[in-house]
């Protein structure tokens, strides 16, 4: 079973020995075999405690390749031998490096799962040597809530030539779920960690990036390549269920690589430098080495044409066997475009799943939604930048009727917040609010309900604003007959200005499941003001 495959690029004149010296480094703690550089650079063998490591080199002419294999018993599994494959290509001052891991058992009665993992090797590479500025991952990019940082992951995801995944952290409640750099660091080669900073207004991503590439609230959402038919798929991890795996004692990190290597190991295999690939290369160099030494052989006419024909016929037996071997590889690929298709395929529905079976459905669908025919997150989107709150309120209204009630006061207020110049922001708060919110809270309360809304929720008011006759009384709202505080509020910006700032109070109705809304305007007074 293939475990782990990569690939490296290493500069620098002194980058050839760096990766010499970092995979003797590494044998000798794995392994505990004490192996030199020179002994490294030829064909030997070594067997020490049931570990074994085998050198292979074909370094006659340009380019020079090398090849170690080390394997040894799984220390916990009988019948389960771990096998790395390590190839070396050194071209002039560019060194390629290809480490491959795999496991092999006896028999199928050896049927524990083995985790997925990186070779340490990966660590003394990176300590060792220079990577080249391609290598995927060398460091974690951070974003911010700025519309160039959401312009530049969009134009990251949906970019053709991009052969990698991206790995999207955000931060929680407790932070990340992860430390991104330790993810990271699994994932060098692999996959680019792209992760939050600071405070993330979610309404704003998911306009921007559509819900599919968006990541909030401690979610993790690997977003794939895109295929030759178009499509980029994602695998979006809930905080849910990052909770579950820890309580199961699953590494996160050790998770998200099996989900990579899963979709990668093939590709990626295809550039590995196996022993058999350096073997092959080493019976080139021979052939090569040969006729040089015949064409300076003087005399002997007859034994020059009989070796002349022999490595004739040693030529014909390889191109008719390089002949099968590309039959066999041509149906290897059209298998293997077949397999990728089915693995979109199956991505896909993975992450449809995950969304339904956590409640991260289409908006369309939340909550006794009538409108079925409509594409709300199209027509929102389409709309919400040409939306004053007035607007907004009104189109809300409209487009969910049975999830909300919008009070004559909210209209009113609305009216004298004209000015205010985020309508883009504030139908989408108010849409998830009326929405996913609701949802929520009428299943399990506002405890878990508030994660939602994140920031821009308050579950009520200051002490002083409650406790005061004539503050609380500004948040008074007739609804039915009956004159109900609304603590209960979400708000958008901080300045004292109404083209920046809005605060909607609100009551939730659990009788009827509705979300009334009493105010929506600038910041009502509070002591300090």
């Amino acid at each position: 079973m293939l475990v782990y495959v990569n690939t490296f690029n290493c500069v620098g004149e002194n980058g050839f020995f760096g990766v010499v010296r970092s995979i003797c480094g590494w044998l000798n703690r794995v392994a505990r075999i004490k192996i030199s550089p020179e002994d490294l650079l030829s064909r030997r063998e070594w067997n020490v405690e049931r570990s074994y490591v085998r050198t292979y080199t074909a370094d006659r002419f340009e380019p020079k390749l090398y090849s170690v294999m080390y394997t040894h018993p799984d220390k916990d599994v009988s019948g389960r031998q771990w096998i790395t494959e390590i190839g070396v290509k050194r071209e002039g001052e560019n060194t390629f490096v290809s480490v491959l891991l795999e496991i092999s058992d006896v028999s199928t009665l050896v049927d524990s799962k083995p985790i997925a993992t990186r070779p340490s090797l990966i660590s003394y590479l990176k300590k060792n040597c220079e990577f080249d500025h391609d290598v995927i991952g060398l460091k974690v990019e951070y974003i911010q809530s700025q519309y160039g940082d959401f312009q530049y992951l969009m134009h990251e995801i949906s970019r053709d030539n991009r052969t990698y995944p991206l790995v999207f952290l955000s931060e929680g409640e407790k932070g990340f779920p992860v430390v991104p750099e330790k993810l990271q660091e699994q994932l060098i080669g692999l996959a680019q960690v792209v992760a939050t900073s600071g405070k993330i207004d979610s309404w704003e991503m998911e306009r921007l990036l559509g819900r599919t590439y968006s990541s909030w609230g401690g979610a993790i959402n690997i977003i794939y390549p895109i295929n030759p038919s178009g499509y980029i798929g994602t695998k979006l991890i809930l905080p849910k269920q990052i909770d579950e795996m820890n309580k199961k004692g699953i590494f996160v990190n050790n998770h998200i690589l099996s989900i990579i290597t899963h979709s990668f190991n093939g590709f990626k295999k295809k550039s590995h430098l196996s022993p058999a690939n350096v073997r092959a290369k080493r019976q080139r160099d021979d052939n090569i080495s040969f006729r040089e030494r015949l064409n300076v052989l003087k005399g002997g006419q007859q034994y020059e044409e009989l070796l002349e024909e022999a490595l004739t016929e040693l030529e014909s037996f390889k191109e008719a066997a390089e002949g099968v071997e590309l039959e066999y590889l041509k149906q290897i690929d059209e298998l293997e475009v077949n397999i990728s298709d089915l693995s979109n395929e199956n991505i896909k529905l993975a992450s449809d799943n995950d969304r339904l079976k956590f409640g991260l459905k289409d908006s369309k669908s939340l909550i006794n939604n009538e409108n079925n025919d409509i594409d709300i997150d199209g027509l929102i989107s389409l709309i919400s930048n040409r939306l004053s709150p007035e607007a907004v309120l009104n189109v809300i209204e409209k487009l969910i009727p049975s999830n909300v009630f919008i009070l004559k006061t909210a209209y009113s207020s609305a009216r004298e917040s004209s000015k205010f110049k985020h309508g883009h922001r504030l139908i989408f708060l108010l849409y998830k609010l009326c929405t996913s919110y609701l949802k929520e809270y009428l299943e399990n309360g506002d405890n878990t309900a508030k994660n939602i809304l994140g920031d821009a929720y308050s579950a009520n008011e200051s002490e002083t604003v409650e406790k005061s006759s004539v503050l609380s009384k500004m948040r008074e709202f007739e609804y039915n007959g009956e004159k109900i505080k609304m603590f209960q509020h979400v708000g958008i910006g901080t300045a004292r200005s109404k083209s920046e700032t809005i605060r909607v109070h609100f009551y939730i109705d659990k009788e009827h499941s509705k979300v009334v809304i009493g105010y929506c305007g600038e910041h009502l007074d509070v002591k300090s003001t």
